[in-house]
């Protein structure tokens, strides 16, 4: 009984480790020149800093392409607006459907993949934007 004690104690520490994530050193930032050029502080005037920054690892799900689309379809969402994400390049693209008041974007971030980054309810799209009717929209993904 002891042992068993001993094993169930090493397997729930084994289970409880941490990744390796704290930096090793801390570095203190550089002091600043206190004789900055008035350009300079202009510049500075027009940067944004944020009040609170954080970043979360957001769990999202992929699919197929074609059972991505293919799923959006049936709920009654149509595509709305494509871009290509800055950050990565991937394409993307907004669905929406008018009468439930739905949305979904959609990263296209491999070969023939879609993925879910947000999906929700009670849209509601600017007045006055223009949908642009008749444009033909291509499917082929330019990674």
């Amino acid at each position: 009984m002891k042992h068993l004690i001993t094993i169930m104690a090493v397997f729930l520490l084994m289970g409880c480790q941490t990744t390796n994530s704290t930096p090793n050193a801390v570095v203190e930032p550089a002091p600043q020149n206190t004789s900055e050029k008035q350009e300079d502080k202009q510049e500075d005037k027009d940067l944004i800093e944020p009040n609170n920054l954080l970043s979360t690892m957001k769990p999202v799900m992929c699919a197929d392409q074609e059972s991505v689309h293919k799923g959006l379809k049936t709920q009654g969402e149509e595509p709305l607006v494509f871009w290509n994400d800055q950050t990565l390049g991937y394409a993307a693209a907004l669905w929406y459907n008018q009468e439930k008041k739905t949305i979904t974007v959609i990263e296209y971030a491999g070969e023939g993949m879609g993925c879910f980054t947000s999906i929700g309810v009670n849209a509601h799209i600017r007045a006055g934007f223009k949908n642009i009717v008749g444009q033909q929209v291509k499917w082929r993904l330019d990674n």
